[in-house]
């Protein structure tokens, strides 16, 4: 769980980085997706402690 935790913003922000190169305006699509990224990683990993205290 902490690994997932530990490595999740950097995949995303990773991951909004190759997206937006395929766009037309890749600098500010990326600026953007990595600020997404930097607030929904924490949602996504209390979410996931949430989901596995709720389940065990």
């Amino acid at each position: 769980m902490a690994l997932t935790a530990g490595l999740l913003p950097q995949l995303l922000c990773a991951t909004a980085i190759l997206i937006s190169r395929l766009t037309t305006d890749s600098d500010r699509s990326a600026i953007i997706g990595v600020l997404i990224a930097i607030f929904v990683a924490p949602a996504i990993a209390v979410a996931l402690a949430g989901w596995n205290v709720y389940c065990l």
